[in-house]
């Protein structure tokens, strides 16, 4: 049983991958890149900013997709950096 469970995790991880990547892109633009386990995300803008200087709100509402993204996460920790700046948050079920 506990196979089925394993094999059953990994299509939606894999699933709140692609939509966590899309929501990143969404709010941080094009040259974002995303590196992310089930319950933490990094995300980069690569040689830009964000118009959106609040890093931490970006970071927060990122963090709230990451919870919804990956529901078996208790909670959802994202740094955002770009070329002037960085912000954190972490989101909680």
């Amino acid at each position: 049983m506990s196979a089925s469970k394993s094999q059953a995790q990994t299509v939606p991880d894999k699933t709140g991958q692609a939509y966590f990547e899309r929501a990143a892109a969404t709010l941080c633009g094009p040259k974002v890149h995303v590196t992310f386990s089930s319950d933490r995300a990094y995300v980069y803008v690569s040689g830009d900013f964000l118009e959106n200087r609040n890093l931490n709100e970006v970071a927060l509402t990122l963090a709230h997709d990451g919870l919804n993204d990956f529901p078996e996460s208790r909670s959802f920790y994202v740094e955002v950096q770009d070329s002037k700046g960085r912000g954190s948050a972490t989101a909680q079920r």
